[in-house]
């Protein structure tokens, strides 16, 4: 799959000030309201914030992978926001260790939620590929790394 079916260049904020995660997936939601993959991001932000509360979304390594199953998504997209310094990245499960929850590098999914089959193959491709990439510690830290949106896409595309 080609990641560019679902991340642009639009979706994803390099060197953010943003410093807690309440700002982070604000953030991310607007970006994915702007270029017009979700209806509403209020109403989106409140279902990923329903998904947060499922289980802890950081994947180690500084990066989180919250999704948002929504009404509100038109088709699979994804945002991405890279951070200055390490955010808290809170959870309610007390057992994860306070260093396993700081992140600078986050991917919101954005799923519709009565997702046709093709939407929901695109969702498992790309959470595959970008799961395959934040398990490589070279291609981790090319995106902790990256200068631009474009290296971002390329990294995670880089052998498909």
């Amino acid at each position: 799959m080609d990641i560019r079916e679902i991340l642009s260049e639009e979706n994803i904020q390099l060197n953010s000030g943003i410093d807690t995660k309440e700002q982070a997936l604000k953030a991310m939601a607007e970006m994915l309201f702007r270029s017009g993959k979700i209806e509403n991001a209020d109403i989106f932000l409140r279902d990923v914030w329903e998904r947060e509360k499922m289980g802890f979304t950081g994947a180690g390594n500084k990066i989180a992978i919250p999704h948002g199953i929504s009404g509100q998504v038109k088709k699979v997209a994804i945002s991405i926001v890279r951070t200055q310094k390490d955010i808290l990245w809170e959870s309610e499960q007390e057992s994860i260790p306070k260093e396993a929850k700081l992140v600078r590098f986050i991917v919101l999914f954005a799923v519709p939620e009565k997702s046709p089959k093709d939407g929901e193959i695109k969702y498992i491709e790309a959470l595959k590929a970008v799961c395959r990439k934040l398990a490589d510690r070279q291609a981790t830290e090319g995106l902790l790394k990256a200068h631009e949106a474009s290296q971002i896409i390329e990294i995670i595309n880089y052998n498909k």
